[in-house]
C-alpha cells in the first residue's frame, strides 16, 4: 500500500499549470506529461488527469514514470474518504501518513482500491526488475563475445 500512497500524492496535485499563478511551480507529472497533454488532451481546459487516465496506453514513458492512471483512479474512488479524514494532509504533504493512519476508517470501496492498486503496482515493479535483470544478462553475454 505504500507504493499506491506515493502515487496518490502525485494525483492529489493541482490540475494544470495554466490554471496556477505564474510563480507556482509545475508538478513533476505536469512537466513530464506536457507533450502528452498537448497531443492527447489539447481541448481539455480544466483538470487533464481524467484525460490522461483515459489515454493511459498511449502515454509516453516519461509521462507514465510520473503519472499513474491507476493512482488517479484510486484517488477518485477515495476522494470522499480523503476529504473526510485527510482534508489538510495533501496540502501539508502528509497524505501518505494520513492514509496509513486512517485506512481502517475508509469505505470498503476505497480500502479495496488501495489494496488492488498496491498489488498491481507490486506486480509491475517485479516485472520491471525481471526485465532489467534480463537486459543486464544479455549485455554481459555480449561483452564476453
Amino acid at each position: 500500500m505504500k507504493v499506491i500512497i506515493a502515487i496518490l500524492l502525485l494525483s492529489a496535485s493541482a490540475a494544470r499549470a495554466e490554471d496556477k499563478p505564474a510563480a507556482e511551480a509545475l508538478m513533476p507529472w505536469e512537466k513530464a506529461c506536457d507533450p502528452d497533454i498537448k497531443k492527447l488532451c489539447k481541448d481539455v481546459k480544466d483538470d487533464v488527469r481524467p484525460c490522461l487516465a483515459d489515454h493511459e496506453k498511449e502515454l509516453s514513458k516519461d509521462c507514465t514514470k510520473h503519472f499513474s492512471a491507476a493512482g488517479y483512479r484510486v484517488a477518485k474512488l477515495c476522494e470522499g474518504d480523503f476529504a473526510k479524514f485527510c482534508a489538510d494532509a495533501a496540502a501539508k504533504g502528509t497524505l501518505g501518513k494520513c492514509v496509513q493512519a486512517n485506512a481502517d476508517k475508509f469505505t470498503a470501496k476505497c480500502r479495496n482500491a488501495l489494496v488492488a492498486g498496491s498489488e498491481k503496482q507490486t506486480k509491475a515493479e517485479e516485472k520491471a526488475k525481471e526485465k532489467a535483470a534480463a537486459k543486464k544478462e544479455k549485455a554481459a553475454a555480449k561483452k564476453e563475445k
